[in-house]
């Protein structure tokens, strides 16, 4: 076993409720369904932070209604994040740390509702279990994606000439917005 190149230095909850369904007369055993909405935003000092957050799914009835919001400050050791999760390219890496470290939130999050429902009137709820993916997790800063790329990824400079080559060749290959045209006003 050897050490994850991801480091939480702090996790709060600072919102967690739930209520429990009096009507409810379904399977108190089967794992609650949830919507998750993860946010990853990196920081040039190298204070990064992650916001999870889980409610029920309406869709999908339980024994509860919850609402959690975890938060929690990171840091990561670029050199062993680059060992453990091998990215073809560095513009790789910041979604996959996104995405773990969102899955840690959401694992700590699950184990949270469990224990705040222990001694509600059904059995501790456990969270369904899902599989977060890169696309799942927005990632976010207060500067451009390039300065985090080159600042705090390290990426080279062949490096982020192909990333900005990616871009325009994104850009060139979209179509431009179609226009709509409005009535005048009488």
């Amino acid at each position: 076993m050897k050490s994850s190149p991801l480091q939480l230095k702090w996790v709060t909850y600072p919102s967690a409720s739930f209520e429990a369904v009096e009507a409810f007369d379904g399977d108190q055993a089967a794992p609650l369904a949830a919507t998750v909405d993860a946010v990853v935003s990196y920081d040039l000092e190298g204070l990064h932070t992650a916001f999870v957050t889980i409610s029920d799914d309406e869709s999908k009835p339980g024994p509860y209604k919850f609402s959690m919001l975890v938060v929690s400050q990171f840091a990561f050791d670029l050199d062993r994040a680059k060992e453990t999760y091998r990215p073809s390219t560095t513009r790789n890496l910041p979604p996959v740390i996104a995405v773990n470290v969102s899955r840690i939130l959401y694992a700590g999050a699950r184990e949270m509702l469990s224990m705040m429902t222990a001694r509600a009137p059904y059995q501790a709820a456990m969270l369904d279990s899902v599989l977060l993916e890169p696309g799942d997790v927005q990632i976010k800063s207060t500067v451009s994606a390039e300065q985090i790329l080159e600042t705090v990824f390290k990426a080279t400079p062949e490096e982020m000439a192909a990333a900005r080559d990616s871009v325009a060749a994104r850009l060139a290959t979209s179509s431009p917005p179609k226009k709509t045209r409005r009535k005048a006003d009488a």
